[in-house]
């Protein structure tokens, strides 16, 4: 079993600490703990505590700077967000650099304390949200656990739908998530068909059509019917 992480990995004043290939034989013998920003120890904090060995973060396993590798392992990250035991969310946290807060004293409107956090505007993060069995969101008001199903806040004893706030929002309906999508930050735009190939598979598997650089052939009378708001 491992762990997946969701986290934001901020400006490039901030980058989050990465694998390459000047640092790869010093990182498959052991990474310094004080060498960890908060947000990679608090993850790992939590996979100690629930007895999990394994956690798996995109800057520390893919060869950053390897074209072959990240072209390799960069297709199969809705896969390894799929398969997780569960995901860790950084939501709350804009870059690796800050710590989790898991104390709430307000409780917030669910819905809002997430749709409004910073990794939501990832667009990586649409795939690692909607392919995760389960996860927990560290917000600035606490923590909330989700799965396909549910949405649990950590001091609620009855839980709520999770309704349409995600999956079942985009269950069926590919230029809703598209368009969703369309509206999140993403460093590199080469990375705008690879961060939605695993979604790709989910639908292509399930809807037998036929995938076309982001629209689905038997949709596209309808999928090129699109304008701007701007």
């Amino acid at each position: 079993r491992y762990v997946t992480l969701s986290h934001c990995w901020g400006p490039p004043t901030k980058r989050p600490l990465r694998t390459t290939t000047s640092n790869i034989s010093q990182h498959l013998q052991e990474i310094p703990w004080h060498a960890l920003p908060p947000t990679f120890q608090d993850a790992i904090t939590l996979c100690a505590e629930v007895g999990i060995q394994y956690l798996w973060i995109d800057s520390l396993c893919i060869v950053q700077d390897d074209v072959a590798d990240w072209a390799e392992e960069s297709v199969k990250m809705g896969r390894i967000y799929e398969e997780a035991h569960f995901t860790i969310a950084a939501s709350s946290a804009s870059d690796s650099s800050q710590a989790h807060s898991v104390f709430a004293y307000i409780e917030p409107e669910l819905e809002k304390d997430l749709s409004g956090a910073p990794l939501n505007d990832r667009a990586w993060v649409m795939q690692e949200y909607y392919l995760s069995r389960r996860t927990v969101h560290f917000t600035q008001n606490g923590l909330i656990w989700t799965c396909k199903d549910q949405m649990v806040p950590t001091r609620r004893y009855i839980t709520s739908e999770f309704g349409d706030f995600w999956v079942k929002a985009f269950e069926h309906d590919w230029s809703a998530l598209v368009s969703s999508y369309s509206k999140r930050q993403m460093t590199y735009k080469s990375d705008k068909l690879v961060a939605l190939q695993g979604l790709e598979e989910l639908f292509r598997e399930r809807d037998n059509k036929t995938y076309c650089y982001g629209l689905w052939l038997e949709d596209l009378p309808q999928d090129l019917l699109w304008y701007s708001n701007d």
